[in-house]
């Protein structure tokens, strides 16, 4: 029972967490130029992405009784979702560092755009994950 319980949660988690994503999504699709505002906007979008059900889970020691299958696309949609935040909080720092330097403005625009691009890969594979998960 206890399992099933952890398994639940995480299900649900990994629903808020690609729900969040695509919100993200929609943020970085405000604009084709970066903008502070734009990357502390997607910095509080990824802020809120849950991980204390997955955390529990691991930590519990019923991990292993998931499928493996299951288990697998568990870890790697958290690995994703974990690597995603670090990119956004990375590209504003580096947005940071560019801003009002003309010659690297570009730069400071394909972030952005890479962004962007992350962002619809790892919604897609959330949505596959979370597929996988529910059945």
């Amino acid at each position: 029972m206890i399992l099933k319980e952890y398994y639940r949660a995480v299900e649900i988690e990994v629903g808020h967490n690609l729900r969040k994503t695509q919100k993200l999504r929609e943020v970085l699709e405000q604009s084709d130029e970066a903008s502070s505002e734009i990357w502390e906007w997607a910095e509080a979008v990824v802020d809120a992405y849950y991980l204390s059900d997955y955390h529990a889970l691991i930590n519990s020691g019923v991990a292993y009784l998931i499928p493996i299958k299951k288990r697998k696309e568990i870890n790697i949609a958290y690995r994703k979702i974990n690597d995603l935040a670090s990119f956004i909080r990375e590209s504003r720092r580096e947005y940071q560092f560019y801003s009002g330097i003309e010659e690297h403005e570009e730069k400071a625009n394909q972030c952005l755009k890479k962004a962007k691009d992350n962002c619809g890969v790892i919604e897609r594979y959330l949505e596959d994950a979370k597929k996988i998960i529910e059945a």
